[in-house]
């Protein structure tokens, strides 16, 4: 009988732990769409600080946000 409670404690422990690396991942995710919702927005200052075309930034913002869905598809494989 002592090993049945053991057992449902063991499993109670296991699953209050396995949340953490969701909540981690969900909070990570919010953080990475301001992050790339927010470049579009500054494109214009970008161009004006840098001095460059607006087709160089736009490209730079596309290659930095095919990177990030790589890593979060590398991220989702280790997981």
């Amino acid at each position: 009988m002592s090993n049945t409670n053991a057992d449902a404690a063991g499993a109670l422990a296991e699953a209050r732990e396995s949340w953490v690396p969701i909540i981690a991942i969900a909070l990570g995710q919010a953080i990475m769409s301001f992050n790339v919702a927010s470049l579009p927005v500054s494109r214009a200052g970008v161009v004006a600080s840098f001095g460059v075309p607006p087709t160089t930034i736009a490209t730079g913002i596309v290659m930095y946000l095919l990177a990030v869905a790589g890593f979060v598809m590398l991220g989702a494989k280790l997981v």
